[in-house]
């Protein structure tokens, strides 16, 4: 049997939540990890996620909102105030290093045949999510109206 492994997304800056989770993760004895994306944003904790994302050491996948952090070109339409607000906030404060590590993220990974994205495996994503075609047995994602989907193929 694999080991599980613990998936967090949709961090969105928020410190005290990740701490958490990952409080939880812990005594559950999951010890590998993975995350979908969106490590900032919204709330005012975006530098201390990104370092406590960048001290588990588990792959991560570029979120819409790190992407819109990372690069000051991203078009900041179709956001809502306090989403604005959070990704305005966010690269205000983040030194270049720290947008770097999140321009670095890929936007999905394959990881033991099952192949993880943050909203979408069209590139660019497409604000439509639907289910795109397995790339592998198994594909797992999360999309922004966070609502998680699996599809496994024949």
């Amino acid at each position: 049997m694999k080991k599980p492994i613990a998936v967090i997304s949709d961090i969105h800056s928020n410190f005290e939540a990740l701490s958490a989770v990952l409080a939880d993760i812990r005594h559950l004895g999951i010890g590998s990890m993975i995350c979908l994306g969106d490590i900032v944003g919204y709330a005012s904790g975006a530098r201390a996620c990104l370092k406590a994302v960048n001290a588990l050491g588990c792959p991560s996948i570029l979120g819409n909102h790190d992407e819109a952090v990372a690069f000051d070109s991203t078009p900041l339409t179709n956001l809502n105030d306090t989403a604005l607000a959070g990704i305005l906030f966010a690269r205000g404060r983040l030194n270049p290093t720290e947008k770097s590590f999140l321009a670095e993220l890929p936007r999905d990974l394959v990881i033991d045949d099952i192949q993880f994205t943050h909203a979408s495996l069209a590139n660019p994503p497409s604000p439509s999510f639907g289910l795109p075609p397995a790339v592998g047995p198994t594909l797992l994602g999360s999309n922004s109206p966070h609502e998680p989907f699996r599809n496994r193929s024949s």
